[in-house]
Parts: structure tokens; C-alpha cells; sequence
């Protein structure tokens, strides 16, 4: 702080001195009020000196979430030492020296563990207690680091966390009836008052601290109001625990509750320090509060943690980092790391994992860490670079259900998951498989399609006044063979609601089977390289065929099968066999052809036909006579009434044409018109109609 007291302004004019809170000047919280000093301050005297303010250095670093060891200060001071070391710069890793303390021999506590959650429960009963202000040291160490002191018992807690890593919690020993701390599930709905006052509902999953009568404290989450230490407390029982990572994460986000103690158990702190915690927390006590009486460290550890134990191969980490490293600058690193060397040989290394390295569990993670201190900048780029071609047998059904995924995420649809276990009430057309063993009435078949799996959820969507929906999954459906089984792989597509939000540049209208239709060219043109073809069944579904083979239909889905699962809404349904559809893509290969240079040229023409000519059936007759010639026809008109004809119709249709090798003349067009005027009139009766 550089702030002089009294000191004249840059007008070189007489100034009466600066006015300030607390806050202002980094004092303190308070702006309540002007920061008054007495007479006798000194002009001109530097307000840090005035204030004893002393200056620190503080340094931040950055961490990714699974670097749990360096999650303390000791951590970061170990790999600090490791990677000066590797860098040929002196330094000593030393941890804080625990004063040597007579502790009494009566604990006049008990701890039983009754959940697996809680690893160990370590823990020390202090009595003599004095509730002060920390001293200066401990308030500013702990202010630099963005922790507001509260008074010496829950500073040197919070001291401990930082330093070690290890969360520590105090209790007021005088709530903690009989002495007996029990480690169990809360019984659900119960209410429990923490710290801040505030009451929630626990969960029978949440882990909780007790005595016999009461809940103490969320393990490893949150402090009880009652057990906490208050201004009067004489006596506290100090805890260093562990707890299971996942217990403590589910809790701490379940009440949102999250505590630096939370985030630090559940990215696995280490189990093997909660006594040494205690031991500094008694060093650091026994410090600052004389008076203190420390009973015996009491600590239950029912099943001991196994070491990791991990087979380091010398020639693996040369082949990893692609230089010679000496084989002793690989030990050094390593001890350094805190791992523990079990046997060392030419070969390699028998490794011993430091459980607080609780990411290292393998080869590769313990070549990460050495590499990472040996340095990645020691690695230089090689003049060459190779690479061996690889050939597949072409691309693998997960990169194909990906892709198709990518593409129908891409154009706005969400992925589902139903069940494949359904309801036989739902296929009483179609053979499905009946379950030997169904757990309810309701749910006794595998599902024989995915229509209905997909029209539930939307039921469910619909109810909560969802109705917009685009929806898909990949999934198998079953059928009896014979006296055995079969199943499939489809791809499900629903389509239902409004066809897009309300925006300005567009009106909002309703999805129809045109949209189903459409996606689902969409989709065999950008995979499917074979032509294929469309017709109506008697059912009225659309069937898109190759080689004779249906490879996707088209349909409304009716009325009587929505009202089976009570959806109002018009539903549009797409199924690919996934299975055929993987067949074909196997079997295509990537041709390339150049733009053409030369120009196509377009005609419309107007067909009067029956009402039960199909535009497929058109469209079937034109490539078959134009063959080579004809690149894409289009249907951009129908239109019928009065005008035609009862039980008549006139489609209107775009025909591109273009030769490969030559500028077509317009003889040769003329010629390919009358072809297709002469096959349309011909086989569909059809009357061309003339402006």
C-alpha cells in the first residue's frame, strides 16, 4: 500500500489528507463510515507501515479437475521441486514440522462407522479451548488467498485444507451427546439446520455425521448450526475423514451445496493423511492456544485402501516420447513424485502409486507424469515425419450411425432412447416376442417396431405442452423365426407440430408428409449412391426401394394407433432398415466425375392425366426414355378442377437435360420431347397440355 497520509496533491496545493472507508483501502469489509485517524499519525508516513500492513507475493496457477495432487499447497510445493530438480535447479521438498504433543490417553469419544461411504474416520478431542481472533500471520496467509478469517479454530480448518488438502471439521464436543459419533445414512425427509441457518430436506442417499439423538454435520458437505463452534466453546472434537467421492458429489449438487471441503472429496482426496492433518491441526493449535489439552488421535479404518501397484517399462517411455531419457533422471523424477520404487531394473520399474495421485493407475498415466516434469519443450520436432496408409474395408456401423446422428442433429431433430421392452396391446397386427419373465403385466414383449417407443415420449412431451417436435432414434426390433429369434436395426424418425418457430421473414404452418418425404431423400442422397425408386402400398405408405428392396418408408401415422398412447397431434413417421441401409454404403465405391463444360437446358411440361396417375409413375417412364440425358425431373405444379375435368388432374413438371460429351442441338432436344410426349400419351393416357 502506497498511500501517504496528509500528503499534498498533484496541484501542489495544500491538501487536508485523503478520505476513506475500510473497504477503500483494503483494510477491512466496512463502508459504514470515514476511516478516522488520531492526532498523532504521523504526516507523510506510508499507510502500509502505519497500519502494519505487511506485502506478500501471491502466485495463481491453473489446474485441470484431475489433478487432485496438486489440489494444496504441499501438492504444488512437491511438483514444483520436481520439475526445478529435472531442470537442474537445487531444491528440498519439506513438509511442516508436528510439534511432539503429550496427549492424554482418554478419548472420551467413540466412532462407529455403519455406511461404506465413509472410508476412514480419523479424529482428536480438544479441551482448554480459547474462541479468539487468529493471529496476524494466519489472518493475512489466509486473506491472500481469498479465505475471510472467522476466529482461530475455523481458520486453522480452513489453514489445513488449503495446505494439506484435507478437509478437517470442528464440533462443539459439549453438542455431541455422550461422546458418540456415529457415520450413517439420514433417514429420508428428515430436516436438517446447517451452519447458515438455512433447513433442508435430506436425501436417504446423503451421508451424514451423528450422535445418538442428532444429525451433526453432512459429510464431507456442510456443517450442523447446533454442533458448530460457537464464541463460548471449550471443548471440540476435530474430524479428518474420508469419504467416497461419488457420495459426496451426488449430495453436494442434490442441495447445491458446494463447499471447498465438497469439491475436495469428491475429486478424491487422499486417504492416507487424514492423522498427519491432525497432527498439524494439533502443531498449529498447541501454537497459538497454550491452554489447549489434546486427547489420543482416535482413528477407524476398516478396510485399508490397496496400494496401486504398476509395471513401468523403460524402452515404453523412449517409444512414448520418442528421445532417450537417462534411466536415472526417469528415477529421480519419480521419487520426487512421491512414487514409491519397489524394485528398479534395466528393464524398467515396479511402481508403488501415491494415493494421492488418485489419476495414476496405470502405464501410460505414470509416462504422462514424468514427461510432464522431464518437460515436453525437451522434445524436439524430428526433421522427418512418417506415416504408413491405412486401408479399411470401408466405414464401420458406429462411424455410419454417427454420421447419420451428426446429420439429423444437424437439421434440428433430437435424439431419443426408449425402452425395447413394451406392451403387447400395442401390436395386436404383427407377431412380436412374448417375455417369459416380464416384470409388470404392462411391459410383457420386445418391441416388433420403434413407432411406439417414439409416439410415448411424444404423448409425454405433448402433455407438458411440447408439440414441436423432431425426433429419432437407432434402435433393434425383434420378431419370432420360426422357433428361434431375429432382429433388425431401424432408424426412427418422428415428425409433428409447427415446421418452425415464429420469425418475421416467414409464416408458420404445420408439418405434413412432404416433410417426412422430403428428409428422407435428404438422407438416401447424401449416403446412398444407387438410384432408387418410390411407391405407394395399400396401406398407403410410402415405400423407397433399391434393387427391389425396401429401404425406407413414408407414412401418417392413423388415428387408432395415436389413440392408443392418447396423442392428438398429427404424427409423421420415417423407418430406415439400417442393416440393408449399411449393405449398400459398403458396397458403393466414391467416383469421381468433373463439372461438364457443357450447358443443360431445361422444358416444362403440363400433364393432364387420371386421378390415379401417380408422379412417380411419370417420373419412372422419363428416365427410362431420356436415360443418360435426363439429370432431374420435378413436379412444381398440380392443380385440378372444374376447368379439366371431374377425375382429372394436371401435374406440371421440370425436365433438366444434358449431354456429358457435346452441346445438345435443339433437334436432339426436340427429338428426347417427343420421346417422352409420345410414352406419356402412350402408357398414362395422358393429354399435354398447350399455352
Amino acid at each position: 500500500m502506497h498511500l501517504k497520509l496528509n500528503s499534498q496533491n498533484t496541484r501542489r496545493r495544500e491538501g487536508n489528507g485523503m478520505i476513506c472507508a475500510e473497504d477503500e483501502i483494503g483494510l477491512g469489509a466496512s463502508h459504514d463510515g470515514i476511516l478516522v485517524l488520531p492526532s498523532d499519525a504521523q504526516i507523510g508516513q506510508l499507510a502500509a507501515n502505519y497500519f502494519d500492513i505487511s506485502s506478500d507475493y501471491m502466485i495463481e496457477i491453473g489446474l485441470t479437475p484431475n489433478r487432485t495432487d496438486a489440489m494444496s499447497h504441499i501438492g504444488v510445493a512437491r511438483d514444483l521441486v520436481a520439475g526445478l530438480k529435472a531442470k537442474g535447479v537445487a531444491g528440498a521438498f519439506n513438509k511442516p514440522n508436528l510439534a511432539q504433543v503429550n496427549l492424554a490417553s482418554d478419548k472420551q469419544f467413540t466412532i462407529d462407522i455403519l455406511s461404506n461411504d465413509c472410508k476412514r474416520y480419523s479424529a482428536v478431542k480438544i479441551d482448554g479451548i480459547v474462541i479468539a481472533d487468529s493471529p496476524t500471520w494466519l489472518a493475512n496467509r489466509l486473506k491472500a488467498i481469498g479465505v475471510k478469517p472467522i476466529n482461530n479454530i475455523v481458520d486453522i480448518t480452513n489453514y489445513i485444507l488449503h495446505e494439506y488438502g484435507q478437509p478437517l471439521h470442528a464440533f462443539d464436543f459439549n453438542q455431541v451427546n455422550r461422546g458418540e459419533i456415529l457415520v450413517k445414512k439420514a433417514n429420508h425427509g428428515d430436516v436438517f439446520k446447517t451452519l447458515d441457518g438455512n433447513e433442508i430436506k435430506l436425501n436417504a442417499e446423503d451421508l451424514m455425521i451423528c450422535d445418538n439423538q442428532n444429525y451433526l454435520c453432512i459429510a464431507g458437505v456442510y456443517g450442523g448450526l447446533e454442533s458448530g463452534v460457537q464464541a463460548n466453546t471449550t471443548s471440540i472434537l476435530l474430524e479428518s475423514a474420508h469419504f467416497d467421492a461419488v457420495s459426496v458429489r451426488k449430495t453436494s449438487q442434490r442441495h447445491q451445496l458446494r463447499t471447498d471441503a465438497a469439491m475436495k472429496f469428491e475429486k478424491c482426496a487422499d486417504i492416507n493423511i487424514t492423522v498427519e492433518a491432525l497432527q498439524r491441526a494439533i502443531s498449529l493449535i498447541q501454537s497459538i492456544c497454550p491452554s489447549a489439552q489434546f486427547s489420543s488421535i482416535a482413528d477407524v479404518y476398516p478396510i485399508k485402501q490397496e496400494e496401486v501397484i504398476i509395471e513401468l517399462r523403460y524402452d515404453r517411455i523412449i517409444q512414448i516420447a520418442g528421445i532417450n531419457i537417462p534411466q536415472n533422471a526417469i528415477t529421480d523424477i519419480l521419487k520426487d513424485l512421491g512414487f514409491g520404487i519397489m524394485n528398479e531394473s534395466p528393464n524398467g520399474w515396479k511402481l508403488n502409486s501415491p494415493s494421492f495421485k488418485a489419476d495414476v493407475t496405470r502405464e501410460i498415466d505414470v509416462i504422462e507424469e514424468v514427461l510432464r516434469i522431464f518437460g515436453y519443450n525437451k522434445i524436439a520436432f524430428p526433421k522427418f515425419l512418417r506415416s504408413n496408409l491405412t486401408f479399411s474395408n470401408g466405414i464401420s456401423r458406429t462411424e455410419f450411425v454417427r454420421h447419420i446422428t451428426d446429420y439429423l442433429i444437424g437439421n434440428g431433430y433430437q435424439e431419443i432412447m426408449t425402452n425395447s421392452i413394451s406392451q403387447s396391446i400395442y401390436y395386436k397386427d404383427e407377431p412380436f416376442v412374448k417375455l417369459l419373465n416380464s416384470m409388470t403385466s404392462e411391459l410383457d414383449c420386445l418391441r416388433p417396431n420403434m413407432m411406439m417407443g417414439g409416439l410415448e415420449v411424444i404423448q409425454y412431451n405433448s402433455n407438458r405442452d411440447q408439440r414441436d417436435l423432431k425426433l429419432f432414434e437407432i434402435g433393434n426390433v425383434y420378431y419370432p423365426k420360426g422357433d428361434k429369434y431375429g432382429q433388425e436395426s431401424k432408424l426412427s424418425i418422428f415428425i409433428s407440430g409447427k415446421h418452425h418457430e415464429k420469425n418475421w421473414l416467414e409464416k408458420q404452418r404445420i408439418v405434413d408428409v412432404y416433410d417426412a418425404k422430403s428428409l428422407a431423400e435428404n438422407l438416401l442422397n447424401k449416403f446412398v449412391a444407387a438410384n432408387y425408386t418410390s411407391e405407394l402400398n395399400e396401406k398407403g405408405e410410402l415405400l423407397f426401394l433399391i434393387n427391389q428392396k425396401c429401404v425406407a418408408k413414408v407414412l401418417s401415422i392413423s388415428n387408432p394407433i395415436l389413440k392408443l398412447v392418447d396423442v392428438k397431434n398429427p404424427v409423421f413417421y420415417i423407418e430406415f432398415d439400417m442393416d440393408y441401409l449399411l449393405k449398400l454404403v459398403l458396397k458403393q465405391k466414391i467416383r469421381y466425375s468433373e463439372v461438364s463444360k457443357y450447358p443443360s437446358v431445361q422444358r416444362d411440361l403440363a400433364l393432364l392425366v387420371k386421378e390415379d396417375i401417380t408422379y412417380q409413375q411419370i417420373e419412372k417412364i422419363a428416365y427410362q426414355k431420356a436415360k443418360s440425358l435426363l439429370k432431374s425431373i420435378s413436379l412444381f405444379d398440380v392443380f385440378k378442377g372444374e376447368k379439366i375435368g371431374a377425375g382429372n388432374k394436371s401435374y406440371a413438371i421440370n425436365l433438366k437435360l444434358q449431354d456429358e460429351t457435346k452441346t445438345l442441338t435443339d433437334k436432339e432436344i426436340d427429338k428426347t420431347m417427343n420421346q417422352l410426349i409420345e410414352s406419356f400419351e402412350k402408357e398414362l393416357n395422358a393429354e399435354i397440355r398447350r399455352s
